[in-house]
């Protein structure tokens, strides 16, 4: 059973070998930005006072082009999803 295992790691040490040496040779090129979507306009619900008592936390939520956005009025947090 060893016999037959050693001839397996070779040929994938050499398979390894050979991706590397190709990944190596393909030159590189910088990552390019990609725009965020701008939303063009914001329509936003009045919000929810998600707080029990004391200071209010409200949440809104806004739909900004192809954005869905969850705002959190009091911090300014913002998240977002297409």
């Amino acid at each position: 059973m060893r016999k037959a295992s050693i001839p397996v790691l070779g040929f994938v040490l050499g398979c390894l070998a050979i991706a590397a040496a190709l990944l190596a040779a393909i030159p590189a090129t910088p990552a390019l930005a990609q725009p965020s979507p701008v939303p063009q306009d914001c329509v936003c619900s009045p919000g929810v006072n998600l707080a029990t008592s004391g200071t209010p936390v409200v949440i809104r939520h806004c739909q900004c082009g192809i954005l869905s956005c969850a705002v959190v009025v009091s911090s300014g947090q913002l998240q977002c999803l297409r």
